[in-house]
């Protein structure tokens, strides 16, 4: 669409692109025009949807609004405002930020107190990891053009005012919860309003405190800011219910890096013991053994469980047969990496570290003596699974291997920490069962502050916990490995390479015109997975780590609830998340193996290894 609108820069806003470019003396800039945004208009959307009488259905179709068609219409018939100017010091800039590992987000976007004013000025917001950023808060490049960092967890509040968990979520909010997470809260909802990183249900806050208000509660990425491409402010209410905005960061998975019982080899592996996928991969990962299961279906080969980012890490993985280890291989090598550091000690001169290094020395012949083989993969899901048993859709992150090792055996029942430590908890000190779906929906009315859950990690060991009343659906981050080599393979060069495909991917997100344009090339640049209906657990703080994810969550009496997969941090409180595990066995179509004996390999044949590659094309 051709316009005769104005392209201005955030400093010289009265220009036309003439008298820009005759002012800078430079043409060699390119005129970037961004159209006017839709939600210029969302206020009078709003101001519809804050009334308590709209129905579901009113709210579906405006939530869903946000069409190219009706956008275009919008354009074709206005006066184009919200434009920018691009230069090539701007992207040259804005590429470099993107290859940094501690920068986690980039995005067009304005302040929510300037939009309500009739702003159309967007500005570039850099988000850093963390919650002290190591850049300037703001940066001037060229031209004039101005960038903004933020640290992640700035906005994050410090408050001793609780989560009110004793107080029950009232059964009309949590069913119409339930219902609205495949509707209204649906994916497009969540797809317009990209900065959404979880939804559940709680208490609403007033002063950043809780009050006895039950709401549907939006959890976003650096609140204040609305973002170009989102669908506008949220409404004060939904179907009457009222609605609470709060800052939190997109949950991460908790697969990596001290439970020495866990993290040591196991010729009799057990549960919550340190596992992951070996050097013959793109990378390495340390995650915890969840559990021993069988197939359901011919030939009911006998396996483990454990979260998929833990046995594949990642779905474009071109592996045909991936072998996973116990202990991981960083957790089987660490003499390694002490070995080294006590060399580089013993350098500096004296022999004081010499009875270290030969100790350490000794440990790491044994471990290379060690096959620590145990399984291969075979299938696995990482994304929301439609359940046949209740017709609803489940966060699932979880993989099921075929046991392989001979010369190794596996216990179902036991835990990797001694029973010593479960029986001085007063806990079960083995595993009994799961939880059925049913048996999870009763679960959910016990008293929250009597009923302990526990988990055995790879890095935090034996740890309680208590499973929190709310209802939520979370959005996890995704690595994709192509991506992250990418970025420091351009890092080494100190040089933007114009034909990579990741740069062009970025800069096509950040020079989109259409709000659709935005949110569609996003998912490519900071790519998210939606996990509904999990359920969340309190832990003290340093509970539970990265390496834990695998983790079975199980009751005082040794039943397991569900699987641990990432942490989830907003300002009051860092939450463990599970998928449930009735959902889990369900869709990886296995069922829990329990058993006092102690179970024997299922060596993989040339034709099973086939079946084993086929498998998992069904998940990813």
């Amino acid at each position: 669409m051709q316009s005769k609108c104005h392209v201005k820069s955030r400093c010289d806003t009265g220009l036309t692109s003439e008298q820009f470019v005759k002012k800078k003396g430079s043409s060699r800039y390119p005129k970037f025009i961004l159209l006017k945004d839709f939600n210029n208009s969302i206020n009078e959307n709003n101001k519809i949807l804050e009334s308590s009488n709209m129905s579901k259905d009113e709210i579906y179709n405006n939530s869903n609004s946000y069409s190219d068609e009706s956008y275009n219409v919008n354009d074709n018939n206005s006066e184009i405002k919200g434009s920018i100017f691009w230069s090539d010091a701007l992207e040259a800039r804005l590429y470099e930020l993107y290859m940094k590992d501690d920068v986690i987000d980039i995005f067009w976007g304005r302040p929510i107190e300037d939009h309500l004013v009739g702003s159309t000025n967007w500005n570039i917001y850099v988000i850093t990891r963390g919650l002290y950023c190591p850049y300037a808060r703001t940066e001037i490049i060229a031209d004039d053009q101005v960038i903004h960092f933020i640290a992640e967890e700035t906005g994050f509040a410090t408050s001793s005012d609780p989560l009110p968990s004793s107080i029950k979520i009232p059964q009309n909010l949590k069913k119409f919860f339930d219902e609205a997470l495949d509707n209204e809260l649906g994916l497009l909802f969540r797809e317009a309003h990209y900065n959404l990183v979880g939804i559940s249900t709680g208490y609403k806050q007033i002063g950043g405190k809780f009050t006895e208000d039950p709401a549907i509660i939006f959890y976003v990425r650096q609140k204040g800011i609305l973002r170009r491409g989102c669908g506008g402010i949220f409404p004060k209410k939904i179907c009457g219910f009222l609605t609470d905005v709060i800052e939190a960061c997109a949950a991460m998975p908790c697969s990596s890096f001290e439970a020495v019982y866990c993290q040591c080899y196991q010729e009799n592996v057990m549960l919550g013991s340190s596992i992951g996928i070996g050097s013959n991969e793109t990378r390495n990962t340390t995650g915890t053994l969840s559990a021993i299961a069988y197939e359901n279906n011919s030939p009911n080969r006998i396996g483990i469980i454990s979260c998929e980012h833990v046995l594949k890490f990642n779905e474009s993985n071109p592996r045909k047969t991936i072998t996973i280890y116990q202990p991981s291989y960083n957790d089987l090598f660490e003499p390694r990496r002490r070995l080294r550091e006590l060399q580089e000690l013993s350098k500096l001169g004296g022999n004081e570290h010499m009875d270290n290094i030969n100790k350490m020395q000794e440990n790491l012949n044994l471990a290379e003596s060690q096959n620590s083989k145990l399984a291969t993969y075979v299938k696995g899901i990482r994304k929301n699974f439609h359940s046949k048993i209740d017709n609803k859709k489940y966060g699932i992150d979880a993989g099921f291997c075929v046991f392989d090792n001979k010369n190794r055996k596996l216990y179902s029942k036991n835990f990797s920490v001694p029973s010593s430590y479960f029986e001085n908890a007063g806990l079960s000190t083995c595993l009994k069962g799961t939880y059925t779906s049913c048996e999870l929906n009763e679960l959910k009315n016990f008293n929250y502050n009597k009923k302990r859950v526990f988990k055995v990690g790879r890095t935090t060991g034996l740890t309680l916990g208590q499973l929190l009343p709310t209802d939520q659906a979370i959005a996890c981050n995704l690595t994709i490995e192509s991506i992250k080599s990418s970025k420091k393979l351009e890092m080494e060069k100190h040089i933007p390479c114009y034909n990579n495909a990741d740069q062009k991917i970025f800069i096509g997100y950040m020079k989109s015109q259409l709000d659709s344009e935005v949110r569609q090339k996003r998912k490519k640049c900071y790519p998210i997975e939606w996990f509904d209906r999990q359920l969340a657990f309190k832990f003290e703080s340093g509970d539970f780590d990265c390496g834990d994810s695998g983790a079975s969550i199980i009751d005082e009496t040794g039943k397991a609830i569900g699987i641990l997969h990432a942490r989830w941090i907003t300002p009051y409180q860092t939450y463990g998340i599970a998928s449930p595990y009735f959902a889990i066995l369900e869709a990886l179509d296995v069922s829990i193996h329990l058993s006092p004996d102690p179970v024997t390999p299922t060596v993989t044949s040339s034709s099973s290894s086939k079946f084993n590659h086929t498998s998992s094309n069904l998940f990813n």
